[in-house]
């Protein structure tokens, strides 16, 4: 398990915090692989709450 599993993607202090760096130093091509991640991870989230909402309404329907 990767700790970008604990991040907030919009915490940009907790990454500094553990990594000791913010996007400011980052190369290009750290900076667009981070925003890349961060982009996945909400992604990943809005289809899950997509998912979860979905299925409530889905089981409301059947009762």
């Amino acid at each position: 398990m990767t700790v970008e599993k604990f991040l907030d993607p919009k915490n940009d202090f907790a990454f500094k915090k553990i990594f000791g760096t913010d996007q400011y130093y980052w190369t290009e091509e750290e900076l667009n692989t981070y925003q890349q991640e961060t982009k996945r991870a909400l992604d990943e989230r809005v289809i899950l709450e997509y998912r979860l909402a979905t299925s409530y309404a889905e089981g409301e329907k059947k009762w």
